[in-house]
């Protein structure tokens, strides 16, 4: 039930590691299911960042916060308005066995 409210933990190649500026050896995945972005994937096949992570030790909401932490590290910033904010399930596939972190996986 992909795009859906899930995480998929991955191993992080240390290539983006490094680009994204973060030390741990996995990276996070999600599809999201807001419409814009459903469509934007339709047509564009390279990787489209996004955050949800903590990066810095204010909570950011508004875009010109967002930009200005991120200007020089992104190509270009999409403000799509407010969109709900909602956990999702995290499921860890790094390693031999699948780990739910958080939530619950559901029957296909």
């Amino acid at each position: 039930r992909v795009p859906g409210p899930y995480t998929f933990i991955l191993p992080a190649d240390p290539h983006i590691a490094r680009r994204l500026d973060v030390k741990r050896p996995e990276i996070g995945v999600r599809m999201p299911t807001h419409p814009f972005f459903k469509e934007l994937f339709q047509h564009f096949d390279k990787p489209i960042l996004s955050t949800a992570a903590k990066l810095t030790d204010e909570d950011m909401y508004e875009p010109d916060d967002i930009w200005k932490t991120f200007e020089h590290s992104v190509d270009m910033m999409v403000d799509c308005g407010p969109i709900e904010i909602n956990p999702t399930n995290i499921i860890s596939l790094v390693g031999d066995q699948v780990e739910v972190i958080r939530g619950e996986l559901l029957d296909p």
